[in-house]
């Protein structure tokens, strides 16, 4: 069983008071207190540490044997504590952040096999990965010849075309994802209007052996590299279901939109756009 710092602390005090009441001297009374400082600091931050040390100063006054070392080893339990407490609070924020970002990748995963043909899968996506692009943009972009055409958004775009450029070329020439933590210091940064990105990512979508679009996401903070790997592995699994798409549409002979024919890959339909 794990007792709550509170009552850990509380828990502290009562027995530090008890064994002053008691009779015990300071070395028997402090280690109480010391608990009770450190465990305030680690909850609450340094700034109430030492309102829990000089609160335990106070109280260890009224029972004899006081010196100022107690002070002082008092003053370092809520130092020590604070730091510890402070990573500790750091790992947890990460944790969530991380669990929220895998609940999402976990969910459109699931989704994925939903999608009736290549176009409908291609458009769902930047809706099933919003929360991931928060404050930002998630689109798909669909190579054409004079650059790339925005399928889908969300928020919608005022910008619908780009050129071959930027992080997006860089992410079809390469074939493989492209991450740029600060696109102030990225030189092919093609900014969107009335959008205010710190961080970019975009990933390339294969089908067949050819990158037929690339997922892109852009939002003001950046991506942890957990998210980075997790989105990579995404967009494969999304490749994947282009590919079981592509060989089912030519198996079954029926055209899946106005994007693409039956079995077409889909970048040939939009270099004829």
């Amino acid at each position: 069983m794990v007792l709550p710092y509170p009552v850990i602390a509380l828990g502290s005090l009562f027995m530090g008071l008890l064994a002053g009441v008691l009779g015990y001297t300071d070395p028997y009374i402090l280690p109480w207190f010391m608990i009770l400082t450190a465990a305030t600091a680690s909850m609450y931050g340094f700034s109430w540490g030492l309102v829990a040390a000089f609160l335990s100063t106070g109280l260890l006054l009224l029972f004899p044997g006081f010196n100022l070392m107690a002070l002082a080893l008092l003053l370092l339990s809520a130092w020590l504590a604070h730091g510890l407490g402070e990573s500790l609070r750091r790992a947890h924020r990460r944790a969530k952040v991380l669990a929220k970002s895998h609940r999402y990748l976990a969910e459109a995963l699931e989704a994925l096999p939903q999608a009736e043909n290549r176009h409908a899968l291609l458009q769902s996506l930047p809706e099933r990965l919003e929360a991931l692009g928060a404050r930002g943009h998630v689109g798909i972009w669909v190579p054409t010849r004079q650059g790339f055409r925005l399928l889908a958004s969300v928020p919608p775009l005022a910008l619908e075309e780009v050129p071959a450029t930027g992080v997006l070329g860089r992410a079809l020439k390469e074939g493989k994802p492209v991450y740029v933590p600060d696109v102030r210091k990225e030189p092919g940064y093609i900014p969107a209007p009335g959008l205010h990105t710190l961080s970019e990512l975009a990933l390339p979508l294969w089908e067949r052996g050819e990158v037929v679009a690339v997922l892109n996401l852009e939002r003001p903070y950046p991506f942890t590299p957990e998210e980075v790997e997790g989105l990579t592995r995404f967009a494969q699994a999304v490749s994947l279901e282009l590919d079981r798409l592509a060989d089912l549409e030519t198996v079954v002979k029926v055209p899946s939109s106005s994007l693409c024919g039956p079995g077409q890959p889909l970048h040939q339909q939009a270099y004829h756009a």
